[in-house]
């Protein structure tokens, strides 16, 4: 998967918050202290109950949290792929990711969205995390409440094969009234996720 591709990848994650098929439901996580292997990379699930996998090949990794109220989710997702763009500098890298993020947002969907976006190095010089926040007022299931939507994530180039791409995301959908998170749990699943060796 090529890095101008993975924003689609990322709403397509997104785009399982919203189903309500049963199947969906079918792996539940049973032992979330044992990673699960990726392309080039290992996932610790995230902590905690009621989580599932929801899609799985061997570049790509959503997690889903069950909740009662079927408006509500939480979804953390890994993907991997080649790049095929060369970037001169991290700051170039940054520029490319925050286009990526605003191209692929639904401008109909994502009210008064916001996005910080910094370089880290978390996983080397090329690497970007974020916040990004906006409401929602037409989501499945939602009965005409407005949700408010948190995104955050980790976007980076594999730091010895800068060829590579990897994207990292935790999200969450609840209702606006509700107070905004920590990050605190995305930071717990960023931080289960290993690198291997370029092949």
């Amino acid at each position: 998967m090529k890095l101008r591709l993975l924003a689609p990848a990322v709403s397509a994650a997104l785009l399982a918050l919203c189903s309500c098929s049963t199947s969906r439901w079918s792996q539940p996580v049973t032992d979330p202290a044992t990673p699960l292997a990726l392309e080039g990379l290992s996932v610790l699930p995230p902590q905690g109950t009621n989580w599932y996998v929801v899609a799985e090949d061997d570049r790509n990794l959503v997690f889903a949290r069950k909740y009662a109220d079927e408006a509500v989710s939480t979804l953390a997702s890994a993907s991997t792929g080649e790049s095929e763009v060369t970037f001169a500098s991290p700051a170039g890298f940054l520029r490319h990711v925050e286009r990526v993020l605003t191209d692929g947002r639904d401008q109909e969907r994502a009210i008064g969205a916001t996005c910080e976006a910094r370089l880290t190095r978390r996983h080397g010089d090329f690497c970007v995390e974020y916040t990004e926040t906006f409401l929602d007022r037409g989501a499945p299931s939602a009965e005409g409440r407005t949700l408010r939507v948190e995104n955050r994530g980790c976007w980076f180039l594999h730091p010895e094969d800068t060829g590579r791409s990897v994207v990292l995301l935790y999200s969450t959908r609840r209702p606006s009234t509700e107070p905004k998170g920590s990050g605190a749990a995305a930071e717990r699943f960023f931080s289960g996720i290993r690198l291997a060796p370029p092949g």
